[in-house]
């Protein structure tokens, strides 16, 4: 067995923590893939393969034969808001057809009464219905279809089973009704229709909302991070960058600066602000021997202390 290699990938399309459990099973199976974990709420996927077996491209290649769309994952969280936007436009157009059908259902439930004929009343249902579940809702069914054709299901699956029995079986009693051969309006269900996409694109949006807040909070983490560090050699300072810091190095903080590293304090003795790590507001005074943590901002007094932890072995990363 070769040696493996780890890559970060974007996907787009996810729609629950279903989606991700479907695609880590799905690349599991693939040969050379020797470790798939995928995120439903940063969208990604970290996959661990064999190059000598695939390469990345047959990785995405088998993304998007699932019926995924894969990306090269960024450095910096994408937190763009148009899969926000697109969300909030289809939910109210949703409302804009839904909301009529539930006034026309709350008439007859509170009069007792039909405001038009049944026919009519039953047209105008089926009229309001169709784009609410073929255009806003569209999305739900064309992933249903997709994974129907590779035999597989999500919950994509069950809402559009849902919507789409109640939606035909109210067709089929419309054409009775149109005939006369039928004469009772609660039999049709198209409300129940309606109402399942329009709550399942209101959770999507909430969903992306939540998910952008959740990047924005990744991508403030990612931002604590120091580019630079002053590493002391021969006691010889020299500025270099903060991912190549190694345990055992020692490293100087001068006031104002960022500690670039997770460290133990050799001299000095600072005031470290720690609050975006611990939440604790008041500056944390430290002494010699003291731990302290990569992100944190020094005080008014400098400091050097020996590296213990750098790159993705600090305490800000498992954060992150």
């Amino acid at each position: 067995m070769g040696k493996s290699k780890e890559l970060t990938i974007r996907i787009r399309g996810m729609h629950c923590a279903g989606c991700a459990a479907g695609i880590e099973k799905r690349l599991s199976k693939v040969e050379g893939v020797t470790r798939v974990q995928v995120n439903f709420t940063t969208e990604t996927a970290a996959v661990d393969y064999e190059p000598s077996v695939l390469d990345k491209e047959n990785i995405f290649d088998k993304i998007t034969e699932i019926g995924y769309r894969p990306e090269p994952a960024a450095i910096i969280p994408d937190i763009s808001d148009d899969e926000s936007n697109d969300a909030r436009g289809r939910l109210f157009l949703s409302l804009i057809f839904t909301v009529p059908i539930i006034l026309l259902n709350a008439f007859e439930m509170i009069t007792g009464t039909l405001l038009f004929p049944i026919h009519i009343n039953g047209l105008i249902l089926f009229i309001l219905t169709v784009p609410v579940l073929f255009y806003a809702g569209r999305g739900i069914l064309f992933d249903a279809c997709k994974q129907a054709a590779h035999l597989s299901a999500n919950m994509n699956t069950l809402i559009s089973i849902g919507s789409l029995a109640a939606f035909i079986y109210s067709i089929s009693v419309l054409m009775d009704m149109m005939i006369g051969r039928v004469n009772a309006p609660g039999l049709l269900y198209f409300e129940t229709t309606a109402m399942i996409i329009t709550l399942i694109l209101l959770g999507r949006y909430l969903e992306s909302l939540a998910r952008v807040r959740t990047l924005e909070g990744i991508s403030s983490l990612i931002g604590l991070r120091s580019q630079n560090a002053t590493v002391i050699i021969n006691n010889i300072e020299t500025t270099v960058d903060a991912a190549a810091l190694k345990p055992g190095m020692t490293v100087m903080v001068r006031p104002g600066e960022k500690v670039p590293a997770d460290g133990k304090i050799i001299e000095g003795e600072p005031s470290i602000d720690e609050s975006m790590l611990t939440g604790e507001s008041v500056p944390a005074e430290k002494k010699l021997g003291d731990k302290v943590i990569g992100g944190s901002i020094n005080g008014n007094a400098a400091f050097r202390f020996e590296v213990t932890g750098s790159g993705e072995d600090t305490f800000l990363a498992g954060i992150i």
